[in-house]
This record gives C-alpha cells, structure tokens and sequence, in this order.
C-alpha cells in the first residue's frame, strides 16, 4: 500500500475517532450527575445487616397483608345446592391454571406472565428472591396445579417479551381437545388469568388490537378472540371455573355474566409477595390458619362499555402545528360514578333506550365477601347537637365549620371472620340550569378490623358542610358570590354498600340509611375553613391568571363541557377539535411574565454566623453527626426570624445549585450543615431511577420491598393500612439513607383507558385523598417527607409535557385539586411534584395562582415544589425563572442538563427566588425531623417505628473523571503518535 493510500485511510480515521473523543467528553459533561450518581452515587449501607433484614421481613408481611385487604370478589355464585364457588371446599385442593398471564414470567423484572407491577417510574424493583408469583401463592397455600399444562405454556412463544414497546401483547397458545381432557381428569377446578398492563411513556391503553391476536374491531381492553374461545372451553368443560383479573385498568367484564363462571376477583399487580393472599382468598384461610374473607372494594366503577363513558373520546390528546398539544375534559364532573349516578337520576339511559343495569356491570365500591354484616345508624350529630333518627338536621352559616359524625355499628351476621367498609355518600340540592352537581358523591369511609362472627365494631364517620359544598366559578346561581357554596334546599347523606346500591337494614330501614340536612339560605365560604385564607376565582374569566382562562373560552374550545341541564345535547360522543386560538394562548403562556415579582435589591448571600446556624453541630458518643433539635424547635416555625441567619449564611453559588441540580440526590449546602439528600421514585415502593446498583456492596434488586401498585391499593379502601405503609416506608428510607420519596401518586383514573392508572388509587378524588393523606402522615412520623404528584391534570398516562389541559375551573377545584388539598390538610404533607403539563395553556410548574395562591395561600402548604424530570434546553416549558417566580423550587434534574432559562445571579429577582426555595427545601427536612422527634410514637400500635439520625452520606467522589481524564491523555497522544507517524518523511534506505 502506497504512503499517500494510508494517509487517504488513516485521516479520516483519526479526525473520527477525535470527534467521538469530543463528543463523549460533552456527553460527559451534560450527564456528569448521572454518572456520578451511577457509579458512585450509594450509600454505604449493608442491607444483610439484622436490623435491616428485621425490617424488610416487617415490610413483606405488610405487603401480604394490604393485598388480603384489597383483592375485591366480584362474583360467587351458589350451586345448586345453595353452596358458594368460593371459597374451596377442604378437598379442593388442586387446579388447572389457563391463561398465558396464569404462569411465572421469565424473571421478576418481567412482564411475560403474571404480573406484579407496571411500566416506568411508578413501578417498584422486586427481587427474584422475594418474587411470589401465582403458582407459587398456589403452593404455598398447598394448592396444587396442574404441570402438564404449565409445559404447553412453557412451550408457547409469543414473542412479547417484557419491553414496553411489546407489552401489550395478547394471544394464547392452542390447546386440544386431548390435553383439554386431561386437565379435566387431573381436577375439575379452573383458574382462567386475563391480565392487562398499564405504564409510563408507552401510550395510552390502544383502542385495537394490534399486537399479538389481532383484531382492530376490539380495545386492548376487551377480551381477545382467543380469550374468549379459551373460557367458551374451560366453562363447558370444567365444574368450577374462577377468573382473575391481573390487570392495571379497568376490563371491559361482560364474559364475567356467563353462567359457566362461578366466581371472578379482581387482584391487581400485586408486588412482591401479595400474590400469596390469592391463594388465602381461594382457600378461606391465611397461611397463619386464620380465616379470611375477601374484603376488596372496587375502587373505580366497571362499566359493561367503556366508551360510552363521556370521558372516553378524549382520553387522547390532539394536536397539530402552533396549536400545540391539547387535551380537554369535556366531561365536566360526570366521568365515572359521578356520571352513571347522575345520568340515572336524570333519567338519561332510558331515555336512549336503556337502563342502569344494562350499562354498570359493578358500582364503584362494589365487593363481595364470603360473611354478611349488618349495620345500624346509632348516631348523627352536629358539633354537640344530636339529630333525630328519621328527622332532619339543619345547616347554617354560624354551624358550617362544625363537624358532623356519623355513628355507625357493623355487626357480622354470617357464619366466618371478615372486615366490612362502610361508605358514606351525600347528594346534593341540584337546580336546573345552575351550578352544575352530581347526583352521588362520596364523603367519607371507614373498615372494620376483622370481626368474628356476632362481633361488632363502632366506627365514626366525620366531615363538614364545606365538603358538601359546591365552587361556583361563574356564579351560576346568581347570588353574587364565586366561591365554595351549598344551594339553599336538601342536602341528603346515605350509607352505601356501593355507589349504586343503600344498605338497608334494621327496623327503620330509611332510618337507617339516609339522613337530611336543610339549608334555608345559601352558605358561602368566603374563607378556607382552615386557613382562614380567602377563596377567590383563579383560573376563570377576565380575572384569569395570565389572562388565559382554564376552560379554554379565549383560546377557541368549541366543544361544550357535559352538563346537566342537558345531558344529550352536551355528551361529547367525539373528540374534541383542536382549539382554534390554542397558538395564540400558548405564546402569552410562553412569555408570560409577572413583574409583581421583581425587585432591584439583592439579599446578602455567604455571611458567616458561626456554628449556631449551622443544621447538624453536635455528635454523639460514637462520633456521628447529629441533628441541632433545639434550632429544629425554633425552624419548625416556618416565619421564625432566625431562618434569616440561617439562609443569609448560603453562597449564591449554593442557591443556584440547589435549585439547577436537585433530581434523585438534591445537593448539600455546606454554608449551613445541610447533607446531601436521597430523594427516590416511586409509589410502589422505593426503584432505582439513575442509581447504581451497588449500595454498599448489595445490589439494588435486593433490596427495598415492592408494595402493590397503587390501583389495587385503592380497593383496600383501609386508611389504618396506609398508615402502616406509609410508617413502614420511613422506616426502610431511615434504614438505607432516604430522606424523600417522589409518591403517592395522587392523580385520578378518569378513564379505564388511561395507561398511569396503576399508579393512581381510584377515580374518586375523597377516597385517593384519604389513603394518601395517611401513606403521607406514616412516612413523616417515621422521618420520610413525600412529594404527592402529579400537581396538577395530569392524568394521562403519556407524559404530557407542554400539554395545554382544558376544564373548568368548577372541575379542577372539586375533583383534580381535592386528593392533594386533602393531603395537605389532613396528611401534613410538605413536598409535592409539579407536572409536565398545563394548566390551561400555563406550565403547571411556572402558575402562580396554583402554587402559590391556592397551594401555599389557600391551603397553607409550607414545603418544596420539585419538577417532573427535566431534560433542559426547555425556555418555553419548565423555564426555570419562571417557575421559581411562580413557586416551583427545585428541578428534578439527574442528568445535570444546562437548563433553558437558567438563573441569572446578576438578576436580583432570580437570587431572592432562590433564597426562598432554600428556605422552602430546608424546612421540608426540618418539618419532617423534627416532626419524628416530637412524634409520640408509642401511640401508634405498630411494628414500624423510626428515630430519625442524620445518614453519614459524604458528596460521591467522581472518581470516573479521573478515569476519563487518563483515557483522554492516552486517546491523544496516541492519535498525534499515529498522525506524526503518516506525515513524518520517510527515511531515505543507505545503500
């Protein structure tokens, strides 16, 4: 090969080889945090130490323990001889399992078999050695299953996998008449698993099927064709046949009508190990040889068709061009239960022909148990004022803040131990044409613990008049208020078995089930009742914050918002067209600035005060770091003078960091003893979003404990439980160095279609709010602060970034805003994640008049607002000095992105701003703290209590930057080696 040849190679090799060196180093650079955190980012924590050990197997028994409590029977039906399908007789003890979801997957981490989580961030990470899948549940509850037919299963490849972009994969493997015959000889018991999974960034729930048994007439959420041919066989062929639903969403559950099912349960994903409570339900028994009823309430309303809900049609979002991305909740209030309810009242299904019945298959709150429970209204009463039984209460202005009780005694009439749930609904005064109002309305619940047979539980049921009121946005009933108000007329409270259905019992059966309230003149809460802040419109009309309504009436929505005056004239049978101002909204929201914000003095950063401000001063006997207790006593006031010592002490270089960089693990700040802080994904427990998995010389996958996601948690509908959880959760984040978790997830199923569900408890916002409310107050008792999220609309299941959302503000107030104001006030919640979307056409994120007015104003939320993830480059998005003006603190930012709109330490807003958000971060932490230390933890009857300590987590030394610093050295001197070596002139040979 000639000179000139080698160097026409070797030239454009090396100029390559020095781009990708550049590029790399860039990239490096940009996710410099990430890497860190990757490689170094662990505490040294020894998870095989007995204390912690001692606390994973305290967790795991809990796991077991909320899935007894949320598996909901949805059909047992008697045989001839009056005996019930479940649960199995003593001799029942082998099963045919069908269904390509009935058998393990191929690892725990997998989504090929029977499933145990979802897709994305809300998933938990389980551990093969704490894995129960339902043939294990199975065989441990010494039921056995049939092997023959696990091998054809084994046998079938369906090629699906567990990566999103197959998951939603459905087909069955064929099976013959001979292999069919028998698994009839082997029992005549059949367990048929139809599963459905759910996650993030994989779009929503697909309206075909597309994948695997194809079939584009059908959602993902029907049964397939060969699903429904395998159950014609296994209920023409077998005596017993029960159905489980392994699912994340709500199925369209018409197949359950066949008489040849005998009884069908809706058990969710359920983590690590509450598969094992499947094995009990079926059985009757524990593993402990107690007996179990199954408890379950549902906590989302099952329709026979899904898409005649009003919210279906837009599920989806739209959009196109400078329209951007758009998504509307035409509904209104009327999505779920709150539709069905209302329209059935209104006479609307009949009118088109049809009835309840034909179109609810199972009402929300619907669940069957295997005992019977009587209950008996014993009390009602308005502060210290008892109301008569069969008379009505009355309602006023001076007594609208008095709480009421409901007294309720369950009694278990039937023949086994279970636990009852009773539900409290209350309908409302409607005028036609006026403030719009659903016709049920959850108020209040409470469970029983378990009752024997003829053993009886009071429980106490509370709530004000506020929680009954209406916000009249627009003044629709013309008394010239815009507020939270109750219409003069009858407000009616009933128990409820369901939604749907009065418990009527006792001798006074009426009596028994529903009480009214009269209201003689409107009642209006000018102020929060308990704030005292005052309500105002935000988001509504020419008072609209940035000037661009909610509901969408300048930026060209067309589509009307379901009402109630007109049902048929309203229902949005279509999705909504793309609003025809919608780009000129967007470009006010993009450059929408508040100059209320600005001022021209900066404070004084970097000022040393001395080790007396200093957050973590004192060390123990052993030499660790200690928290100052007697300055958390004086921080746990939010407005105490001396925060202004403490934060005058913080460098603005500090500030900035804090604000830019604060995603899984936000910064130290030094200036004042603050360490470094572990903030972690996800509602299903602790996962490992952007971390290594070495903490400590373990791995990751073994771990914290994976919970059941949330959808079936919600069925629990048990706040004792989620206490328990969220106590357990502190105790394993105190264990391992955690100090924050990015949960619960407090947005709502608005459609069975919405692919996040799992992640969410239920599409009632009373029932989300108070299991998170009580998840949120366990995990602060035990020193663990929560960012409930996603604040606010953010329901579908794509992440919707820069979304414009569409609703009135009636709907955001009373629905999508209520599970988070409920755990602020009820949960004491000092953290929450904003969302990607908008609120309107304004970033959630970068909206004052929800952060700050409402959030922290309203409600009295003191705390941190941490973003979504961020990606950077975003100035029209999640531009950071918007955000931190409207409230927003912190940026969820792990990858260490330049973000678009970054702080500007010349600008003395931007550096007041950040001051603030330190003030706000820092007393999440001392809030939490010093809310462990003064909690009186032998109150609780509980296993899981911490005495929060200070973790000894040091700033991860990058040592990878100085492996890559070598690399570099030796890349280029080697490219300059190679390169002199082509140019250098060849030596002349001596002849």
């Amino acid at each position: 090969m000639t000179r000139k040849v080698k160097r026409a190679i070797c030239f454009p090799i090396i100029a390559f080889l020095l781009i990708v060196l550049i590029a790399a180093n860039v990239a490096a650079g940009i996710f410099a945090g990430a890497i860190t955190n990757y490689f170094s980012g662990g505490v040294n924590i020894d998870f095989n130490s007995d204390s912690i050990q001692q606390t994973l197997q305290q967790s795991d028994e809990l796991v077991r323990t909320l899935a007894e409590d949320s598996i909901v029977l949805l059909k047992n039906q008697e045989d001839e001889d009056g005996n019930p399908a479940l649960p199995f007789d003593e001799g029942e003890t082998k099963v045919n399992l069908f269904g390509f979801s009935a058998y393990d997957p191929s690892d725990a981490a997998s989504f090929d078999g029977f499933l145990m989580k979802g897709i994305g961030s809300g998933s938990s990470t389980i551990s093969e050695s704490k894995a129960i899948t339902l043939q294990d549940a199975l065989t441990e509850n010494g039921i056995e299953y049939n092997t023959d037919l696990e091998a054809i299963y084994d046998d079938f490849e369906v090629g699906r996998g567990s990566a999103a972009d197959n998951a939603y994969w459905l087909d069955e493997p064929d099976i013959t008449d001979a292999q069919f015959d028998a698994a009839q000889e082997y029992s005549d018991i059949a367990i048929v698993v139809f599963s459905r999974l759910g996650g993030e960034n994989i779009g929503e729930q697909p309206h075909s099927q597309t994948q695997g048994a194809v079939n584009e007439n059908k959602t993902y959420l029907q049964i397939t064709d060969p699903e429904q041919e395998l159950l014609d066989n296994v209920t023409e062929r077998f005596g017993k046949v029960i159905v489980l639903l392994n699912t994340s969403n709500a199925m369209h559950c018409g197949f359950l009508d066949d008489e040849g099912v005998d009884a069908a349960m809706y058990v969710g994903l359920t983590g690590q190990s509450g598969a094992t409570a499947i094995g009990e339900i079926l059985k009757g028994e524990t593993l402990k040889g107690k007996p179990i009823s199954p408890s379950g309430k549902l906590s989302d309303l099952y329709s026979y068709d899904p898409s005649n809900d009003p919210a279906y049609n837009n599920t989806e979002s739209a959009g196109s061009g400078d329209s951007g991305t758009n998504i509307q909740y035409s509904e209104g209030l009327y999505y779920g239960y709150r539709w069905y309810e209302t329209a059935d009242a209104e006479g609307y299904f009949e009118a088109q022909g049809s009835s309840y019945e034909e179109q609810v298959q199972f009402p929300f709150g619907f669940g069957l148990s295997y005992t019977e429970f009587e209950w008996d209204l014993l009390s009602v009463e308005i502060g210290e004022e008892e109301v008569a039984l069969g008379s009505a209460g009355s309602l006023t202005d001076s007594n609208k803040n008095t709480e009421i009780t409901v007294t309720v005694l369950v009694t278990n009439t039937g023949d086994t131990a279970g636990k009852d749930v009773v539900q409290l609904y209350y309908t409302p005064e409607y005028i036609e044409g006026e403030i719009e109002k659903a016709e049920v309305n959850l108020l209040d619940f409470d469970k029983t613990v378990a009752l024997d047979p003829g053993q009886s539980e009071e429980l106490t049921l509370t709530f004000t008049a506020y929680d009954m009121a209406s916000f009249d946005a627009t003044d629709a009933n013309d008394n010239g208020r815009a507020t939270y108000e109750l219409d003069a007329g009858t407000y009616t409270i009933s128990l409820r078995t369901d939604s749907h259905t009065l418990k009527m019992n006792g001798a006074d059966q009426m009596a028994n089930a529903t009480v009214d309230f009269t209201i003689d003149e409107d009642i209006v809460f000018s102020e929060d009742p308990v704030t005292g802040e005052a309500i105002e419109t935000r988001f509504t009309g020419e008072t609209a914050y940035a000037g661009v309504p909610i509901d969408g009436s300048t930026a060209g929505v067309t589509q009307e918002y379901l009402s109630r005056a007109d049902f048929a004239g309203t229902f949005p049978d279509e999705q909504a067209p793309l609003p025809t101002e919608a780009a000129e909204a967007n470009r006010i929201a993009a450059e929408w600035y508040d100059p209320s914000y600005d001022t021209d003095t900066a404070p004084t950063q970097g000022v040393d005060n001395g080790e007396n401000a200093l957050m973590v001063t004192y060390t123990d006997e052993e030499g660790s770091l200690q928290y100052d207790y007697d300055l958390f006593a004086i921080l746990s006031d939010y407005d105490a003078e001396e925060w202004d010592t403490l934060l005058d002490q913080i460098e603005v270089s500090e500030l900035v960091n804090l604000v830019h960089n604060s995603g899984f693990f936000n910064p130290a700040i030094e200036s004042v003893g603050k360490q470094q802080q572990a903030d972690f994904d996800g509602p299903a427990g602790f996962n490992t979003n952007s971390l290594s998995g070495d903490w400590g010389g373990s791995t990751v996958t073994d771990t914290w404990t994976a919970y059941p996601c949330e959808c079936l948690l919600g069925c629990s509908w048990n706040k004792d439980l989620m206490l328990q959880m969220g106590l357990s959760m502190g105790v394993e984040a105190n264990a391992t160095g955690i100090n924050g978790w990015y949960a619960p997830g407090i947005n709502l199923h608005r459609t069975n279609y919405t692919s996040r569900n799992y992640e969410y408890y239920s599409e009632d916002p009373i029932l989300s709010g108070n299991l998170a409310a009580n998840v949120i107050h366990g995990a602060k008792i035990n020193g663990l602060y929560c960012y409930m999220k996603h604040f606010v609309v953010s329901e579908s299941g794509p992440n919707g970034r820069d979304w414009n959302t569409w609703l009135p503000e009636q709907v955001l107030r009373e629905i999508y805003l209520k599970p988070f104001e409920l755990s602020v006030k009820e949960g004491g919640s000092n953290a929450v994640m904003s969302s990607f979307n908008n609120l309107g056409s304004i970033w959630t994120g970068a909206n004052h008049a929800l952060l700050t007015d409402i959030l922290r104003t309203e409600w009295g939320f003191q705390g941190t607002v941490v973003t979504d993830w961020s990606m950077g480059g975003e100035p029209g998005t999640m531009n950071t000095r918007q955000g931190i003006r409207a409230g927003n603190d912190i940026w969820l930012n792990p990858m260490g992105f330049t973000l678009g709109g970054g702080l500007d330490t010349s600008d003395p807003t931007d550096i007041v701003c950040a001051r603030r958000a330190a003030h706000n971060v820092l007393y999440t932490l001392v809030d939490t703290i010093y809310y462990n230390h003064t909690f009186d933890h032998d109150s609780l009857d509980t296993i899981f209590n911490a005495n929060v300590g200070v973790a000894d987590r040091a700033e991860s030394f990058a040592w990878w930057i100085i492996l890559l610093v070598v690399i570099d050295v030796a890349a280029v001197a080697g490219l300059v080696v190679w390169t002199v070596f082509l140019v250098k002139p060849k030596k002349e040979k001596v002849r």
